[in-house]
């Protein structure tokens, strides 16, 4: 049910990283990281897993790539990641950035978003709970872990600090 991400943008688009959750066959999504910086999603956009502002329930597919927005300008993204939870609907995706700031957007059960609390978001928010938004040292390295109805966080500042989050 997913877009050839090739053809996107008039052949512009480079494939550089791709993160694909596959876990529920019916609730599959994949976001692409351009080379333009920029993180495109396709596919079930529950509890705003697409990151485009919108969330219209499970059965609900964009068929063609969207960018995900968030409220400030995103861009310059190194990497991109998927969370997954047991549930269909239950699903999150992250994005780091150049200057070790990591995005996300989606589900928030157990605070995976890392807001300090569980409100899911429909676009991109910056993770506050580590990073330089809140006044401590860039990311270096993260990845998440599917646990039960959402996923652990895991992330390295560049002070060689653990950080860990969400369930």
């Amino acid at each position: 049910k997913i877009t050839d991400f090739s053809s996107f943008h008039r052949g512009k688009m480079t494939k550089i990283s791709i993160a694909i959750d596959a876990a529920h066959r019916e609730e599959t999504r994949i976001a692409v990281l351009g080379s333009d910086g920029l993180v495109y999603c396709a596919g079930v956009n529950t509890k705003g897993s697409l990151g485009d502002g919108t969330a219209a329930g499970t059965g609900r597919y964009s068929l063609g790539p969207v960018r995900i927005s968030a409220s400030t300008t995103l861009g310059n993204i190194k990497s991109i990641y998927m969370g997954i939870g047991r549930y269909n609907d239950n699903n999150q995706a992250f994005a780091l950035d150049g200057s070790g700031n990591l995005w996300a957007w989606g589900y928030n059960g157990n605070g995976v978003l890392g807001q300090g609390n569980t409100t899911d978001s429909l676009y991109a928010i910056q993770v506050t709970v580590i990073g330089p938004a809140n006044g401590k040292t860039a990311i270096t390295n993260f990845w998440c872990a599917p646990y039960g109805d959402g996923c652990n966080c895991f992330a390295v500042d560049t002070a060689r600090r653990s950080w860990t989050w969400g369930y």
